[in-house]
């Protein structure tokens, strides 16, 4: 059972934001679920188009790496629609995550 949940939604703490000295950027993640002895990490994806892919695959470096410190996992809920293509990418880019359709 989770101890803490955090999520971009009405009623809960917001996720802390991620960011790392070789990227730019400051990432959020949809939601953190923090257990006794690990944290895992959510990210929903919708849709994927060809210019938001180099920014995806950097949010989704940085969100595996944080859940690997933390012992954890990433999981991406990913709609239907673009979950074989987010499974190609992490596969090429060696990226740990889980994908879940929904």
């Amino acid at each position: 059972k989770a101890t803490e949940v955090m999520a971009n939604a009405a009623g809960h703490t917001k996720p802390p934001k991620l960011s790392a000295n070789f990227f730019n950027k400051t990432y959020v993640p949809d939601a953190v679920l923090k257990y006794q002895d690990h944290t895992d990490f959510y990210l929903v994806e919708t849709q994927m188009n060809k210019k938001e892919i180099p920014d995806k695959i950097s949010r989704w470096i940085m969100v595996s790496s944080e859940a690997r410190r933390l012992g954890g996992e990433l999981f991406i809920m990913a709609a239907e629609s673009v979950a074989g293509k987010i499974r190609d990418l992490l596969q090429a880019k060696m990226i740990k995550a889980v994908v879940v359709p929904i």
